[in-house]
């Protein structure tokens, strides 16, 4: 399969980066040995391992895309296991970012400026970022 990982870089060598290039080959190389397992083994396996929704996503997705261009090539014959699984699990793959919640009001905000910045030019390009809403 390394073989595959190689040409499969070479293809993509004008679209990503030399760095993404770089990158996108030492982790397809350490994923090769989830390519034997089923999606469901898979899913399973990172779940076990402790790893993040992101991450988890981010793997199958990049699986994914290998897959297809080994399909597309006729390096693969059957259908794509990892595209099929995060179709019918689409509710498992959604990401959802974490919002920051501050803990400050706008009015505290802006009395911390009054109060706590004792130069008054920086006092005021505070108060003027803050009350324009930047």
């Amino acid at each position: 399969m390394s073989n595959f990982v190689n040409e499969y870089l070479s293809y993509n060598k004008y679209a990503w980066a030399p760095s993404t290039l770089k990158s996108e080959g030492y982790r397809l190389r350490s994923a090769e040995e989830y390519m034997s397992m089923e999606a469901n083994e898979l899913y399973a396996y990172l779940v076990n391992q402790g790893k993040a929704p992101y991450t988890i996503k981010t793997t199958f997705t990049r699986l994914s895309s290998y897959c297809d261009w080994l399909i597309d090539n006729g390096h693969m014959i059957r259908s794509n296991p990892y595209k099929e699984y995060m179709k019918r699990n689409a509710q498992i793959f959604r990401y959802s970012y974490k919002k920051k919640i501050l803990s400050k009001s706008y009015d505290d905000a802006l009395n911390l400026v009054r109060t706590k910045i004792s130069c008054p030019l920086v006092r005021e390009h505070a108060e003027f970022l803050l009350l324009s809403g930047l």
